[in-house]
């Protein structure tokens, strides 16, 4: 199948990541208050604990396309969903007395599911959706994924208010819907006229995959900026109510214009905008918005402060364009990688990114000219756009994978 047949496909896979990623954030910010309140671990272990589920949430993507493989995108999404269900329940055990190794062990097995679950639905669409709907597939997967990430810290929030000690179990209750939609995505296995076929593509990347990869990690750089590092800055002189206005704001604006976004992206990408509005010249505008937003998240020290919802504003706008646009330059520039491999690779690259960007911005954030930090976004998104734009990494239009690739990997049609 190499185009969406309709929109229930479509709208199977955006309810399926909206709920995956809602169970998410309910969890996931609260992780290290749930455990240092139910399971009574100090601050610092919880803190490593917590760790173990980011690093494999981000990075371990490059263990799993084997599973992928193995029994095709529905089947791994089903599979990783229902893994974080049965992980959820383990971890729900008031007065467990786990010893801290067996914490590193849950928490990093979750973060492998849904890291599981994340590859297999971008593979679901480099595989299976064709490049004239691609972008639009996955703006539409970026979506809910802002759906999520918006509801699930107000659910979360509330249950820890209530009770705390049920979060997991809300949590696994979404996961568990997200399963059953999950089973409504056509194709689990390759097939080839009644037969078993091994899936076509393999590991190696091409130099053009690999210099995309290593100029879009450079906007991941800036993009942690905000999410990480900004609170970090503006602690003592904005209030927690102002910060949380400025993730509303994001989120809404990227609720409200992800799908009108997604669908000028794809003229672009089908060249049916003029020149101006090509591809490169998008990718250059979203990175240049990106570095003007961090100039103005400064403003947050001084009486200036409200300058930093027209970086918000910037910093949104230049999100609707790049997010999808390099989730489908991946699946563009393949090159008869098998897509997991593919998403397996960037998913490493881009989770390196973060923690690099996260780290040195808040070590920056310590020292005497804090605002340095937003000049190293600022610097990264100017260059990963120049780089972009200057060498023409992407050829809309021009598929770079081989047929036999793009043929869904042997599956039947």
């Amino acid at each position: 199948m190499s185009l969406l047949k309709g929109d229930r496909v479509l709208a199977a896979l955006t309810v399926t990541r909206g709920i995956g990623s809602m169970a998410y954030y309910v969890y996931a910010p609260f992780f290290g208050v749930w455990l240092i309140r139910e399971q009574s671990l100090p601050a610092a272990e919880s803190g490593t604990v917590v760790g173990a589920f980011i690093l494999t949430t981000r990075a371990g993507s490059i263990l799993l396309p084997a599973l992928v493989r193995l029994l095709g995108e529905r089947g791994a999404v089903i599979l990783s969903y229902a893994a974080t269900v049965c992980l959820f329940w383990g971890m729900y055990s008031p007065g467990s007395g786990y010893p801290l190794f067996a914490w590193y062990v849950l928490s990093g097995l979750l973060g492998f599911a849904f890291s599981g679950a994340t590859l297999a639905l971008k593979s679901f669409v480099a595989e299976r959706v064709g490049e004239d709907k691609r972008v639009g597939a996955f703006s539409f997967l970026n979506l809910a994924v802002n759906i999520g990430a918006a509801l699930g810290p107000v659910v979360g929030g509330w249950v820890v208010t209530k009770d705390a000690s049920i979060l997991p179990l809300v949590a696994s209750g979404l996961q568990i819907l997200s399963v059953f939609v999950a089973f409504s995505l056509p194709g689990g296995r390759f097939e080839l006229k009644g037969s078993r076929a091994r899936p076509v593509g393999g590991w190696r990347p091409s130099r053009r995959f690999l210099g995309f990869v290593g100029a879009s990690s450079l906007t991941w750089i800036a993009y942690v900026q905000l999410f990480n590092v900004f609170p970090v800055y503006a602690e003592g002189h904005l209030d927690e109510r102002v910060i949380g206005a400025l993730f509303s704001v994001n989120a809404a604006m990227i609720i409200l214009l992800q799908v009108p976004a997604g669908r000028a992206l794809q003229r672009a990408w089908q060249g049916k905008s003029s020149r101006l509005f090509g591809v490169h010249p998008l990718l250059l505008l979203a990175n240049l918005c990106l570095a003007l937003s961090m100039f103005l998240f400064v403003a947050a020290r001084s009486w200036l402060w409200p300058l930093v919802f027209a970086g918000v504003i910037l910093f949104t706008l230049s999100e609707l364009l790049w997010s999808p646009m390099y989730d489908t330059g991946v699946a563009h520039l393949r090159d008869g990688m098998n897509a997991a491999a593919a998403f397996g690779i960037v998913g490493v690259a881009w989770g390196m990114a973060e923690a690099l960007g996260s780290s040195l911005g808040i070590a920056l954030t310590g020292g005497s000219a804090a605002f340095s930090a937003f000049l190293l976004g600022s610097a990264a998104a100017l260059v990963a756009g120049i780089t972009v734009y200057s060498f023409r990494v992407l050829r809309p239009g021009k598929s770079l994978v081989s047929p036999e690739a793009s043929a869904g990997d042997g599956r039947k049609n």
